[in-house]
Protein backbone atom coordinates (compact mmCIF):
# COMPACT_ATOMS: atom_id res chain seq x y z
CA UNK A 1 0.00 0.00 0.00
CA UNK A 2 2.79 2.81 1.11
CA UNK A 3 4.65 1.58 -2.41
CA UNK A 4 1.61 2.90 -4.57
CA UNK A 5 1.39 6.30 -2.66
CA UNK A 6 5.35 6.39 -3.02
CA UNK A 7 4.67 6.01 -7.11
CA UNK A 8 1.63 7.97 -7.04
CA UNK A 9 3.55 11.11 -5.29
CA UNK A 10 6.74 10.14 -7.33
CA UNK A 11 4.39 10.42 -10.81
CA UNK A 12 3.47 14.05 -9.59
CA UNK A 13 6.44 15.10 -8.91
CA UNK A 14 8.11 14.21 -12.09
CA UNK A 15 4.80 15.84 -14.22
CA UNK A 16 5.45 19.03 -12.07
CA UNK A 17 9.02 18.85 -13.11
CA UNK A 18 8.03 18.29 -16.98
CA UNK A 19 5.30 21.49 -16.32
CA UNK A 20 7.65 23.87 -15.10
CA UNK A 21 10.41 22.61 -17.97
CA UNK A 22 7.92 23.30 -20.38
CA UNK A 23 6.92 26.63 -18.90
CA UNK A 24 10.07 28.15 -18.43
CA UNK A 25 11.20 26.94 -21.98
CA UNK A 26 8.27 28.39 -23.21
CA UNK A 27 8.89 32.03 -21.96
CA UNK A 28 12.15 32.01 -22.85
CA UNK A 29 11.77 30.98 -26.41
CA UNK A 30 8.75 33.55 -26.09
CA UNK A 31 11.17 35.59 -24.80
CA UNK A 32 13.49 35.43 -27.58
CA UNK A 33 11.09 36.02 -30.06
CA UNK A 34 8.81 38.51 -29.29
CA UNK A 35 9.93 41.93 -30.90
CA UNK A 36 6.88 44.51 -28.75
CA UNK A 37 6.79 46.57 -25.93
CA UNK A 38 9.49 45.38 -23.38
CA UNK A 39 6.64 46.60 -20.30
CA UNK A 40 4.37 44.04 -21.73
CA UNK A 41 7.19 41.39 -21.72
CA UNK A 42 8.03 42.32 -18.31
CA UNK A 43 3.97 41.67 -17.11
CA UNK A 44 4.39 37.72 -19.09
CA UNK A 45 7.35 37.55 -16.82
CA UNK A 46 4.98 38.57 -13.59
CA UNK A 47 2.52 36.52 -14.19
CA UNK A 48 4.53 33.55 -15.08
CA UNK A 49 6.54 34.36 -11.87
CA UNK A 50 2.99 33.69 -10.08
CA UNK A 51 1.67 31.14 -11.48
CA UNK A 52 5.00 29.05 -11.31
CA UNK A 53 4.78 30.31 -7.70
CA UNK A 54 1.26 28.82 -7.14
CA UNK A 55 1.72 25.57 -9.15
CA UNK A 56 5.04 25.26 -6.80
CA UNK A 57 3.41 26.29 -3.49
CA UNK A 58 -0.12 23.94 -3.97
CA UNK A 59 1.79 21.15 -5.71
CA UNK A 60 4.04 20.87 -2.20
CA UNK A 61 0.46 20.91 -0.34
CA UNK A 62 -0.93 18.34 -2.36
CA UNK A 63 2.25 15.89 -1.51
CA UNK A 64 1.65 16.34 2.23
CA UNK A 65 -2.61 16.16 1.90
CA UNK A 66 -1.28 12.47 0.24
CA UNK A 67 1.36 11.92 3.01
CA UNK A 68 -1.03 12.84 5.64
CA UNK A 69 -3.70 10.95 4.16
CA UNK A 70 -1.58 7.55 4.07
CA UNK A 71 -0.66 8.01 7.47
CA UNK A 72 -4.05 8.19 8.60
CA UNK A 73 -5.13 5.79 6.41
CA UNK A 74 -2.23 3.14 5.48
CA UNK A 75 -5.45 0.43 4.61
CA UNK A 76 -5.64 3.44 1.35
CA UNK A 77 -5.52 1.41 -1.95
CA UNK A 78 -5.43 4.07 -4.37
Amino acid sequence: MKGNSRKRIRSFIVSIIMLMAGMTLGFILLGTVYTGPRWIAFIVFLVYLAVSYSVIRLSVRYIRQLRDENIDNPHLSS
